[in-house]
């Protein structure tokens, strides 16, 4: 598994955003978006920052066609947004936890 600041890297080569993971019970999670992924394009808008993603996101309120990038192989699939419960704050950053705990331990990050 590639480390975080690999992840980091790898992202800006491809343009895109580092997938970090998907939360439980999400479209993303449901349709296998997961960590080592790199998100190249929303709605057909190219994502390199995280304003790109929001900006395309908003484009349709039903669906998210997302490509990304996994080990070389260029994947597109199309997303139901949920439309019931979101996650609350305090499930995304247990969720992130172990990540930063990672982060803070990887010398090459300082």
């Amino acid at each position: 598994m590639l480390s975080p600041r690999s992840l980091e890297r790898l992202a800006e080569i491809y343009e895109g955003i580092p997938i970090l993971g998907s939360l439980p019970g999400t479209p993303a999670a449901s349709h296998g978006l997961r960590y080592g992924d790199i998100l190249i394009k929303v709605n057909d808008i190219r994502t390199a920052k995280v304003t790109d993603f929001f900006r395309a996101r908003a484009l349709d309120g039903e669906h998210m066609r997302v490509e990304f990038v996994r080990d070389g192989t260029h994947i597109t699939l199309t997303l139901p947004l949920a439309t019931g419960r979101r996650p609350r704050l305090e499930d995304i950053k247990s969720y992130l936890q172990p990540l930063r705990r990672e982060r803070s331990e990887d010398p090459t990050l300082s």
